[in-house]
């Protein structure tokens, strides 16, 4: 039910664009925010105000600038970290930042490329839906041995093995409907955004697991909280931000824009 609502809304909002994708943009940022307060008894307003500064240079910043700001904004945030370690609020308030704010800085600045942008995060939301779908459907029918036991026992190396080939079956799609230049490199690039997707999702097993919860909250009803739900896309959306900037601000990963 959840991707019911998800997932039209966030298709619509790419495609709309400007204020309405920053809008959704800060307001995922800001539940997600709530959601790691709650989890980590991070400090409340040091994460309020860092999640806005990051917004409002992300909704101007292209890619390739926005990429100087993540760096940036990763300095500054490990280097508060490190002063704060012995104050436990302050330090994973400051870790929360980044682990919410460069995923939003980073898609802001993929949906601001100038000829393909809408097409490039569309790209990046079907690899990462399908690779969560095809983790796991595939690991409930065929199961097997656990992926990472220690962090999350629950997930099989069957259901990582069908991530990976349900992304791939995006990039395929994507080649041929004409909107990659590069067959091979639509290919590659879905498999290495589906490890990042796994990768995140791990993450957020590992930081549920330090606290002893099974959701990170209860925002979406039945389904728990957003984190349970964008957790693959916190690591896949720098990720995609990486590959794009490789490729400077000419389009050269997908035809045109949309």
């Amino acid at each position: 039910m959840a991707a019911v609502v998800l997932v039209p809304a966030a298709v619509a909002a790419t495609v709309a664009g400007g204020w309405v994708f920053a809008g959704l943009a800060l307001a995922a940022a800001l539940g997600l925010a709530w959601e790691w307060r709650a989890m980590t008894g991070a400090s409340a307003a040091v994460m309020g105000v860092g999640i806005l500064a990051a917004w409002s240079m992300g909704v101007w910043v292209s890619i390739v600038a926005a990429l100087g700001y993540v760096a940036l904004f990763v300095g500054l945030t490990a280097a508060l970290a490190f002063a704060a370690r012995a104050r436990h609020g302050l330090l994973w308030a400051a870790l929360g930042i980044a682990y919410v704010a460069l995923p939003m800085i980073a898609l802001l600045g993929l949906r601001q490329r100038p000829h393909d942008g809408t097409a490039v995060v569309l790209f990046l939301f079907a690899v990462v839906w399908a690779t969560d779908a095809g983790a796991y459907f595939v690991g409930r029918a065929i199961g097997g041995a656990p992926l990472a036991p220690r962090w999350s026992p629950r997930k099989t190396r069957s259901g990582a093995l069908g991530g990976l080939a349900a992304a791939a079956l995006v990039g395929i799609v994507a080649a041929l409907a004409g909107l990659a230049s590069n067959p091979w490199l639509a290919l590659a690039v879905a498999l290495a955004l589906s490890v990042a997707a796994q990768i995140g999702d791990l993450l957020e097993s590992i930081v549920k697991r330090r606290y002893h919860r099974k959701d990170s909250g209860r925002m979406i009803p039945g389904h728990g909280g957003l984190f349970d739900r964008l957790d693959s896309l916190l690591v896949a959306a720098p990720g995609m931000a990486v590959v794009m900037a490789a490729g400077g601000v000419t389009p050269w990963f997908l035809r045109g824009g949309l």
